[in-house]
């Protein structure tokens, strides 16, 4: 659960006038990312089972994914 103090927080941060649908609008973020991220994660393992085991290449598809979504500048 998210209290006051925090949707005060999200409020601000995201610059809005109300606290109504910032929870919302946070919840949308997170799903719409961790889709992303998981469909990447998919193809490129799947590109990558052909080449190594395929635990090793769901590993480095999480890995890449994550770092290639969130910036991160390493691989």
């Amino acid at each position: 659960k998210i209290g006051l103090k925090q949707r005060l927080l999200l409020q601000e941060s995201l610059n809005t006038f109300t606290v109504q649908g910032v929870i919302q609008l946070v919840q949308r973020i997170i799903i719409i990312t961790l889709i992303v991220e998981t469909i990447g994660a998919v193809a490129l393992a799947i590109r990558w089972s052909q080449e190594m085991s395929w635990g090793k290449s769901f590993y480095y598809g999480i890995f890449h994914s994550i770092s290639a979504f969130n910036n991160a500048g390493f691989g």
